[in-house]
């Protein structure tokens, strides 16, 4: 165990890992295993993560080895097994680097610059349905 660590150390550390365990269970869970923050540090390292079923990443299989029920975590410690005896296979070049990608395309400023056009749009449409002029029928 390390303890606390500053961040620049922390994420020097987050690299250095094989994989990352996430293992909440969904009744006591704040969230309900809809989302964590930690999951995009986790993908930035390209390093396979192994999780109890987060509904947020359910659409995207290879990013996340995660148990298919989701109220019910015990699949958890055969997957936890079967993917720590097949790191090679979970951390390949192909896999890490959809991760690392995903990660990149995910970060707050791109979540900001996406709701930024998002209401940019808004504003076009409504001043445009604004700025039409009525014509008589023919």
């Amino acid at each position: 165990m390390l303890g606390v660590l500053k961040t620049g150390d922390l994420a020097k550390e987050l690299n250095k890992m094989d994989a990352f365990l996430i293992c909440y269970d969904i009744q006591l869970d704040q969230s309900k295993g809809t989302n964590y923050h930690k999951v995009m540090e986790y993908l930035s390292t390209g390093k396979v993560i192994i999780s109890n079923n987060i509904t947020t990443y359910s659409g995207y299989p290879g990013l996340i080895r995660m148990t298919a029920e989701r109220t019910d975590n015990k699949m958890l410690p055969e997957l936890f097994r079967e993917t720590i005896k097949n790191l090679e296979k979970w951390n390949a070049d192909d896999l890490v680097d959809q991760r690392k990608s995903f990660a990149r395309n995910n970060t707050y400023q791109k979540q900001i610059e996406r709701i930024d056009n998002y209401i940019m749009d808004l504003l076009k449409s409504h001043s445009y349905q604004s700025n039409k002029t009525l014509t008589p029928e023919s």
